[in-house]
């Protein structure tokens, strides 16, 4: 979903499309200190544009709960948890499922954390499976995610995306794996291998 922006904001118009337009992430953060974005309007930013949160459900939210479980207690010292809450990307601001992210607590008082801070990224999918291939995948490969976890509650799988191409013209991921359920992944972080960790802890 897109909203039109009044010109009243002060905003700039560019991109304007059938009364529609993308936003810049500064953009974005204004209309959220403006108040005309809230958290009740279930918003993230991506690609440029105000697009509706998915909807959840036990299984998604019962996956969710039993990934945080499993990754937490793996983690050295210095990084954590952080079950969707928001990140600042190129272009966008999504807020994952699971993100683990450099532990500064001071510092995502006043802001969210940067493709720097961040070590991997896990979206649970379900009806949300096209959306996080397609959609934002190349916005993770863009700012250079060293790894994205897609927990497919469809196919009963885990996807790993590594190795990202950065901000090119076409950002992808250039290697993809499949996990299966009797299958371990490999959990890495911050270029070591943490453990590995089976398929059938992270599915519903």
């Amino acid at each position: 979903m897109s909203v039109t922006v009044p010109p009243v904001l002060g905003l700039p118009l560019r991109g304007l499309v059938a009364g529609f337009r993308r936003f810049t992430v500064d953009e974005y953060h204004k209309l959220i200190q403006m108040g005309m974005i809230t958290e009740d309007d279930n918003l993230e930013l991506l690609d440029g544009h105000l697009v509706n949160k998915m909807s959840r459900n036990p299984r998604h939210d019962g996956s969710l709960k039993k990934t945080e479980m499993r990754l937490q207690p793996l983690l050295p010292s210095g990084w954590e948890t952080r079950v969707q809450m928001g990140t600042t990307l190129i272009g966008s601001e999504p807020e994952p499922d699971l993100l683990i992210a450099r532990e500064d607590p001071d510092a995502y008082t006043t802001r969210h954390p940067g493709p720097k801070d961040v070590g991997l990224v896990v979206e649970v999918s379900d009806s949300s499976l096209e959306t996080d291939r397609k959609d934002k995948s190349p916005i993770y490969a863009q700012s250079s995610l060293p790894e994205y976890w897609i927990i497919n509650l469809v196919d009963r799988q885990v996807e790993v995306y590594s190795s990202p191409s950065g901000p090119t013209a076409m950002p992808a991921f250039n290697v993809q794996r499949v996990y299966r359920s009797g299958q371990t992944i490999p959990f890495n972080l911050d270029g070591r291998h943490i453990a590995d960790v089976a398929v059938d802890d992270l599915l519903p």
